[in-house]
């Protein structure tokens, strides 16, 4: 998700082809946030550095929100839609909710073909879901039963954060996820956390 955050991509994109077409796959930003933490920690350990708890890396001593860390900042989407909107039309930019991309995939990823203009190729009977990691796994065609699943990043065990921090989390996002659903003129389950 770097360039969607990076301040300089909208005006370098549009710079280089006005035209693009976006595909922008947002999920509940608590969810995103914490999945994103169990990222960072993966990368601290595999580099043998040191790694804190979730509170103690988002939270400030004073226990307000670290707002400038990515785990947090990425998760504004309304900040980082605003700037693109800027340059680019809403009529370019496809919103996803990619909490349901998980838990049914093929309505999305028609409406992908249908932003795209493509003809419709997934169907329901390419997937199957994976127990253990609660994704979906895809089969390239329907004669063969070789799976294509998401790597071992996704599906890890994520840390229990407690009931405090969740409402620290939700009172600081719900602004930002109420603003980025009225932007995008979306309608997802998250959007008045």
């Amino acid at each position: 998700p770097r360039y969607f955050t990076t301040s300089l991509s909208p005006e370098r994109i549009y710079n280089f082809d006005r035209n693009v077409q976006f595909i922008l796959i947002v999920r509940n930003p608590i969810n995103r946030t914490v999945s994103h933490y169990v990222e960072w920690m993966s990368r601290m350990t595999k580099n043998e550095k040191q790694v804190c708890s979730f509170d103690d890396r988002i939270l400030h001593p004073n226990g307000t929100i670290v707002s400038t860390i990515d785990e947090i900042n990425v998760s504004m989407y309304d900040v980082h839609y605003q700037r693109w909107l800027k340059w680019f039309d809403k009529k370019q930019i496809l919103v996803l909710n990619g909490d349901e991309l998980i838990t049914n995939p093929v309505p999305l990823l028609n409406k992908v073909e249908s932003f795209l203009n493509i003809s419709h190729y997934f169907k329901n009977s390419m997937f199957t879901l994976n127990k253990e990691k609660g994704f979906y796994c895809w089969k390239r065609n329907a004669t063969t039963e070789e799976l294509k699943c998401l790597g071992k990043s996704k599906g890890r065990p994520h840390p229990t954060v407690s009931d405090s921090t969740l409402n620290k989390l939700k009172e600081f996002s719900r602004p930002h996820a109420k603003r980025f659903c009225q932007l995008a003129d979306v309608k997802f389950n998250w959007c008045s956390l």
